[in-house]
């Protein structure tokens, strides 16, 4: 028997043969052989990372002012527009008035000049610190001297009167406009004195102050 007819004999007993499991040949796996890569191959695998980046990588978005720049400060309330706001009606001076002021007509051997009048409060509050500004002119009603004085009383209820007095220094000069047995004038015998002498004339006064009272 020949090396070929036993080998032949041998398969035909193992494919007789139940339960036998053929055994698989195995596939020849190519060795040493290596495909080139293409500009396909290599623009896939860039797109394929930077999907993956993409989605392995979180973005945090920053609101606010840019490095570098100046802040916008919040708008607040004004200092000043609270500083405007009205506090109130307070007393006006325009609501206290001069009803009436004279002079007696003489003027003392100390220059003094006597003045008196009256004010009135035509508000509807009661005001205090009311300052008036009394002054004597000529007879020419050209301005002689002045000072400022308060009524005579302290407190001015509303649509109340108050009288006012006070001593006026006037300059050297003036003599009385007229003659009263009760008081020298200054040019009471001195009628030889040298120069000319101013003759006193009327008086003015204004209410330029108020206040509110204290509570």
């Amino acid at each position: 028997m020949s090396l070929a007819t036993f080998a032949l004999v041998l398969f035909q007993a193992a494919a007789a043969t139940p339960g036998a499991t053929p055994t698989p040949t195995p596939t020849p796996k190519a060795s040493g052989i290596v495909r080139p890569r293409t500009l396909q191959d290599v623009a896939r695998e860039r797109r394929l990372k930077t999907d993956a980046d993409a989605k392995g990588t979180g973005t945090t978005i920053t609101l606010g002012p840019a490095p570098g720049s100046t802040p916008v400060p919040t708008p607040s309330a004004s200092p000043v527009a609270a500083a405007e706001a009205p506090a109130g009606d307070a007393p006006s001076a325009s609501d206290v008035r001069v009803v009436s002021v004279s002079n007696d007509g003489v003027v003392d051997p100390g220059g003094l000049v006597r003045v008196s009048g009256t004010v009135r409060n035509g508000g509807d509050q009661t005001v205090c610190g009311v300052v008036i500004l009394v002054k004597i002119l000529d007879s020419k009603g050209e301005y002689l001297a002045s000072t400022q004085i308060a009524p005579d009383v302290n407190v001015l209820p509303a649509r109340e009167t108050s009288s006012f007095h006070a001593s006026i220094q006037a300059p050297p000069g003036v003599r009385g406009a007229r003659v009263d047995s009760s008081r020298k004038d200054a040019s009471d015998g001195s009628t030889t004195m040298a120069g000319d002498w101013n003759l006193l004339g009327g008086t003015e006064a204004k209410v330029v102050g108020v206040s509110a009272c204290p509570k």
